[in-house]
């Protein structure tokens, strides 16, 4: 009976933190869009943020990665030029698209940049 107790009081406290949001997503993907504009100011670029920020970017690297992205089918979609950063082309889609929608989650940030980069960046 105390161990229910005790669980459903880390719930309740888990459930009240108000950072994080109800998803499946680990780490940085259930932190709102508006975490992600308070640590990324629009115009940073990748060489001036700290590790802690790095994280948060690595979180949307590694989403990538995973959804089968890689580094040079990246930089033909959000930098055909070839002039940018890569690392700071994809920092700044997020960041544009948290702009636009900062109730959104990380996780659904990354999964739009995947649709987007699935249509060829139209």
């Amino acid at each position: 009976m105390k161990v229910r107790g005790i669980l459903g009081a880390l719930v309740l406290v888990a459930a009240t933190s108000g950072e994080l949001v109800g998803q499946t997503a680990l780490g940085w993907g259930g932190y709102y869009c508006d975490r992600w504009l308070e640590d990324h100011p629009y115009g940073t670029s990748w060489s001036s943020v700290s590790d802690a920020v790095r994280s948060q970017s690595h979180w949307i690297f590694g989403y990538l990665s995973a959804s089968g992205y890689t580094y040079q089918r990246v930089s033909g979609i959000l930098d055909p030029a070839g002039v940018m950063n890569i690392d700071d082309a994809i920092t700044k889609w997020v960041t544009k698209y948290c702009q636009s929608r900062p109730g959104d989650t990380i996780e659904r940030a990354a999964r739009s940049l995947v649709e987007y980069l699935g249509e060829g960046g139209r």
